[in-house]
């Protein structure tokens, strides 16, 4: 361990003294130990030693990165290319309703704001634009809560983990929505994540070394993680390869992340039924960017069509989830009784979100300086597990019922968004993270499930394993109160 105190200075200058000088007074209180003694290390000796501990440990980062300012840690990483991964966007649903029947057509605007009662309160911007059509009202009907409601995207105003909300604490619609009455969160508006860390940052360096080039694909996997949280690079003969027909020369990077992007899609529908790269039919047509989240509006021939009119048909080929993927648009019965099929010279208008990240990292893959002959890239999104959880909890005196709910979901999902994928959510980690929140008093071990939803494997023993390309999302936290 590299070190020095005050305590061993001061003994290594009384042993070198007493060595030269025997004959020297240097009992505490003397003058003469004020003066050659005390005076020195006060003034200059402990600042110096210091700073030689200090850069001692520079040149041995990754043991000592702890006892490091982060700027000199960066410092250090960017030598090797290695920058911050920046801090990611909690990202949820939040439902609209109002008690009285609509007249009109209302409006929840892309950016409208929303947020939690908190104090300071975490704001959420409304991802996309949305419409609660009057013509089809009853399809926003809630029986149950004899509302008319509607879900819509919304992802946190600020990036880090600290920004998320639990189910149903957000309740306030920045300065009011003509028509609307309220919103809710019926789930978890999570996933965020920090910055990586100052040790994250120096194990890429380490792995840089292991991988200098994209050529190979410890390099490939090196670059690309600079640019998302994880990512698995699948080649040749890898049995999660959907594409190569065992011909190899065909890269597919699994990331892990979202960022959705709204973009536009116009175009004339063209006789011979492709118009560029978008394949078209009679009742539907693929968008033009890839993997598409949800569908904002269709306009056909200038007239804007209910939102009963069509559908989003996800693709399930062998390129379902890529930048090459086919999501598509389908107009629905009512939408071909409404508008009739689609011909030559219809102008199609559609606004629709996608996965922006995936495309950006497929942008920078396809940089010439990147490219390698007879090699074919490909980015594709990583599969979202949902992991539910059911337990019954005591709390603990003073506490109410509603807070302790909302703490424990925020900290069951700060664990499973820690996870990367390839990784394993462990039911006793669950028990921990749960245990780790104040006013849980105890416990109902055996009451304690979880379930993985959409993937994954679940183990005798109540844990869950994902694949290489699936990570947790955290889904659905049913507490009871438990004696």
């Amino acid at each position: 361990m590299i070190s020095k105190t005050i305590s061993d200075i001061r003994n290594d200058i009384v042993t070198a003294y007493g060595a030269h000088v025997p004959s020297l007074d240097l009992s505490t209180g003397t003058p003469e130990r004020e003066m050659f003694i005390e005076a020195p290390i006060a003034g200059q000796l402990i600042n110096l030693w210091n700073k030689v501990i200090y850069a001692a440990k520079l040149f041995a980062p990754m043991g000592y990165y702890q006892d490091l300012d982060e700027s000199d840690v960066n410092a250090y990483c960017s030598n090797y290319g290695i920058t911050p991964v920046a801090a990611t966007y909690s990202t949820g649903a939040v439902t609209f309703y109002t008690y009285n029947k609509p007249t009109v057509d209302i409006y929840i605007n892309n950016g409208q704001i929303v947020q939690t009662l908190d104090n300071p309160a975490i704001q959420f911007s409304v991802n996309g634009s949305y419409v609660m059509y009057v013509n089809s009202i009853s399809n926003y009907y809630n029986a149950v809560r004899g509302r008319y409601e509607i879900m819509c995207s919304v992802v946190a105003k600020l990036a880090g983990a600290q920004y998320r909300a639990a189910s149903g604490s957000i309740s306030n619609i920045s300065g009011g929505i003509p028509g609307i009455d309220g919103c809710t969160n019926t789930d978890l508006v999570g996933g965020g994540a920090s910055m990586d860390t100052p040790q994250a940052r120096l194990q890429r360096v380490v792995a840089q070394f292991q991988g200098r080039s994209i050529a190979s694909t410890q390099g490939l996997q090196n670059y690309v993680s600079t640019l998302t949280s994880a990512v698995n690079v699948v080649g040749a003969g890898n049995p999660l390869m959907k594409r190569d027909g065992g011909l190899g020369g065909c890269i597919d990077l699994y990331v892990r992340g979202t960022t959705l992007v709204t973009t536009t899609d116009t175009f004339t529908v063209s006789i011979t039924d492709i118009t560029g790269a978008r394949l078209l039919t009679s009742t539907g047509f693929v968008l033009g960017y890839q993997p598409v989240s949800s569908i904002e509006s269709l306009v056909i021939n200038g007239k804007s069509l209910l939102a009963a009119s069509y559908k989003l048909v996800k693709d399930t080929g062998i390129l379902s989830g890529s930048t090459e993927g086919f999501d598509r648009i389908e107009l629905t019965p009512t939408g071909i009784t409404s508008t009739g099929y689609l011909t030559a010279g219809d102008v199609i208008n559609t606004t629709y979100l996608y996965n922006g990240l995936l495309n950006s990292i497929q942008t920078t893959l396809m940089r010439p300086s990147n490219l390698y002959i007879n090699r074919s890239y490909l980015v594709r999104q990583m599969t979202a597990v949902t992991i539910d959880t059911t337990a019954s909890i005591a709390i603990s005196s003073g506490y109410t019922w509603n807070a302790v709910v909302n703490a424990v979901e925020l900290g069951i999902d700060t664990y499973i968004s820690s996870l990367l994928n390839n990784s394993s959510i462990e039911l006793a980690n669950i028990i921990g993270a749960m245990k780790n929140i104040t006013g849980v008093a105890n416990i109902n071990i055996p009451t304690v499930s979880i379930l993985n939803v959409g993937g994954g494997n679940l183990t005798a023993q109540g844990d869950i394993t994902l694949g290489a390309n699936e990570y947790a999302i955290t889904g659905t936290v049913n507490l009871t109160q438990w004696g």
